[in-house]
């Protein structure tokens, strides 16, 4: 649905009036571009009017409300014709007033016992953290104290994934930056959104209604009948970090093995349905327009070092090579009878699990891709134990 800019939206994060879909000057190249590009073309955020964004700046709670409601999919007249929620501290925040009724009767969030919003108070981590997994329907998740449960989802869901200087179990007091807010918001939206064609998704996103290319990891194929009982396959798919069934178009049966030696697959996907499957190799002869399909190691090689989250050293002969990892990186852990493989038992792989960097240390051994055209970061990694 298209989405309406309201007064809210127009003054959300820089009170300034400037809206730019470019890179701002001061999140360029930095740990905050791809989010903050990505919602300033969608319009959930914007800029200053000087072509900046000030990533370290804190926000108010207004100005995060706005953001949230504008990220759930509100429209100007969805948020006009809200119920009041009676807060009687609104009167310098009129602008956010409409996005904060909206958000209260939608179970986004909530005021304080004395009826306030206290929309000019900079809004920590964990409100923030409340706001984003309420919006995402995810408050069954929430156990124990509001602050650290809400903080614990946001964290498991990967909403704080690649923030920066953020420690979910200290910080939740803390203001949330503007930079860190953008990409949590960005890490939501990628959650429930997958991939389309060359572009990488580590989330649990479902595909079941996805058209275009995902790439990951293959455990088994299996029989199954489909809504028509017909017989097709069924195709259990690591894809980022959740493990999904699909099935195959009638009229498409697989015909290769799968190999458990560190292998990326591509599937085709129309409307849910695999239409087709590949590996770097055969992109080409499957007819298979994907951008890049790049292996940036040769094989599994050896993790000598590893930095900020972002960084591995691997061996490479007699030197060193870097591998930078895309702040969305899927990380796949090889398994053997459901425990984590070995170099010496890699020969009896029949699986992998969902991963993550802290999972990787120095003496493993990781088979790397790159499979966006705009960096030549690594967006999948196969992990063996040393």
């Amino acid at each position: 649905m298209k989405k309406v800019m309201s007064m809210a939206l127009a003054l959300m994060l820089l009170l300034s009036g400037s809206f730019s879909c470019f890179a701002l000057s001061d999140t360029d190249g930095t740990a905050y571009a791809t989010a903050v590009d990505a919602l300033v073309k969608k319009g959930y955020i914007s800029g200053y009017g000087d072509d900046t964004f000030r990533p370290e700046r804190t926000l108010s709670r207004a100005e995060a409300c706005s953001i949230i409601v504008s990220f759930k999919g509100a429209t100007a007249a969805d948020m006009k014709a809200a119920k009041p929620a009676g807060f009687h501290d609104m009167g310098a925040y009129q602008w956010a007033e409409d996005a904060v009724n909206y958000a209260v009767a939608n179970g986004i969030l909530s005021g304080y016992a004395d009826k306030t919003f206290r929309p000019g108070k900079e809004v920590s981590y964990a409100e923030l953290a409340v706001m984003v997994v309420n919006a995402m329907g995810q408050k069954d998740l929430v156990k124990g104290n509001w602050d650290t449960g809400y903080m614990q989802v946001a964290s498991a869901q990967g909403y704080l994934k690649g923030t920066v200087g953020l420690n979910a179990a200290k910080d939740l007091a803390k203001p949330s930056t503007r930079g860190n807010t953008a990409i949590i918001v960005y890490n939501a939206d990628q959650a429930r959104t997958p991939a389309k064609d060359d572009q990488p998704d580590n989330t649990s996103a479902s595909l079941s209604n996805f058209s275009g290319y995902a790439y990951g990891a293959i455990n088994s194929f299996s029989e199954a009948l489909n809504a028509d009982d017909d017989k097709v396959k069924e195709i259990e798919f690591l894809f980022g970090d959740s493990i999904q069934q699909l099935q195959t178009k009638k009229s498409f049966t697989p015909n290769m093995d799968i190999a458990f030696d560190g292998t990326l697959y591509c599937l085709r996907l129309d409307n849910g349905l695999v239409t087709k499957i590949a590996t770097k190799d055969t992109v080409e002869a499957n007819n298979m327009k994907v951008k890049k399909f790049t292996e940036l190691t040769d094989g599994y090689q050896e993790v000598t070092q590893k930095e900020d989250n972002e960084v591995l050293f691997v061996k490479d002969g007699d030197g060193k090579q870097l591998l930078e990892l895309n702040d969305r990186c899927s990380i796949y852990v090889a398994t053997v009878d459901g425990k984590d493989a070995t170099a010496e038992t890699a020969g009896s792989v029949d699986g992998y699990r969902p991963g993550s960097y802290r999972d990787i240390r120095k003496g493993d051994r990781v088979r790397a891709y790159d499979v966006t055209k705009d960096d030549d970061c690594a967006d999948v990694i196969f992990l063996l134990r040393k």
